[in-house]
Order: C-alpha cells, then sequence, then structure tokens
C-alpha cells in the first residue's frame, strides 16, 4: 500500500517552512537533503533535495488536497491566501470547485472537491 509521496525540490530546509505552515505541523524527520512531514493514517510526504543521488527524476505532478464541499474549498483558499501563499482564484472546473499554487519549486498543488 502506497504510504509516501517524494517531492523533488531544490532546498528542502525552505520547502519544509512552506509545507510546515501550509499542513500545520513540524516535520516529523529532517536533515540537510531530506525532510519528511506526518499526514496522518500512515501517510507521509518527503522532501528530497534535487542534488541528492537519490533523487532520479525531475518530472513534475499536482499534489492534491480534498475538501468537503464548494464551501470549503473557499475557505481554504483565504487561508492559503492568508499564510501567503499565492493561490490562484477558485474556480468551478468541470470535476467541481477547486484552486491551484505552486510550491516553492513550482510543484503544482490542488485543493479540489472530495467527491
Amino acid at each position: 500500500m502506497p504510504n509516501l509521496i517524494i517531492l523533488y525540490v531544490e532546498d528542502p530546509t525552505a520547502s519544509a517552512a512552506f509545507y510546515g505552515k501550509l499542513l500545520d505541523r513540524e516535520p516529523v524527520f529532517a536533515v540537510p537533503t531530506y525532510v519528511s512531514f506526518d499526514l496522518g493514517s500512515g501517510f507521509m510526504l518527503g522532501l528530497l533535495s534535487k542534488s541528492s543521488p537519490a533523487a532520479v527524476s525531475d518530472k513534475g505532478f499536482e499534489f492534491a488536497f480534498l475538501a468537503d464541499g464548494p464551501e470549503a474549498v473557499d475557505q481554504e483558499h483565504q487561508r492559503w491566501r492568508d499564510a501567503g501563499i499565492d493561490a490562484a482564484q477558485p474556480f468551478d472546473a468541470q470535476f467541481g470547485r477547486t484552486f491551484t499554487a505552486p510550491d516553492p519549486d513550482g510543484n503544482l498543488l490542488r485543493v479540489c472537491l472530495a467527491d
């Protein structure tokens, strides 16, 4: 069962500060080239330095956060904006209310409906 997503980042410490604010939690493990967060239910987020020998790809992706309704999407957008995150305005897509924001390395974060 998958339990870890790893983002390749330029500076794990800077990315950890961004994700710590975004997730409202502290890392559970941190060394200069790798930082990880426990997201609950046995799922982890890892931030690996692109310069680490363990970094074997440079492909991008989206990291999605699920919300329990259109109002929750808008509330999360406001929370992110209040935290200084450059989030695009929410809009109604074919799959429901959503918005996106880049992390410090340009990885795309998306908030969208859970169902």
